[in-house]
């Protein structure tokens, strides 16, 4: 399904990168479709503004949703997989608190101009 989905992006060009982690199928579609074909989860979220992933069980979605969550802030993700609901809340929760936390560190910065930013720091 998501090969299918991403060739209908590609075919009307809004898709500009792709990652699979069998690397074999990823350099498949990018020579098929001319995308790029992304070494990993956080080349493809550094070049994407919207993520979406279509992927086989809540395990393996689990662990890509976590190896993203460091590149998040700014992105759009969008799961298609088929998993319990359970997995998809957990998901869901651990992407808005890393979110929050990242946009709270901004807050400093923001709000509190140059010098305040100086006294309070902002880190992220």
């Amino acid at each position: 399904m998501g090969y299918r989905i991403a060739a209908n992006l590609a075919k009307a060009g809004h898709l500009n990168s792709v990652y699979n982690r069998t690397k074999e199928k990823a350099s498949r579609f990018s020579s098929e479709y001319g995308v790029k074909a992304s070494r990993d989860l956080g080349e493809l979220a550094s070049t994407s503004d919207v993520i979406l992933t279509v992927l086989t069980d809540d395990e393996v979605v689990s662990r890509v949703v976590r190896e993203l969550l460091p590149n998040l802030m700014g992105k759009v993700l969008v799961d298609m997989s088929t998993i319990s609901p359970s997995t998809s809340v957990s998901l869901a929760k651990a992407v808005e608190e890393r979110i929050h936390a990242r946009c709270a560190g901004h807050r400093h910065i923001s709000y509190g101009g140059a010098e305040e930013g100086d006294r309070v720091g902002g880190g992220i």
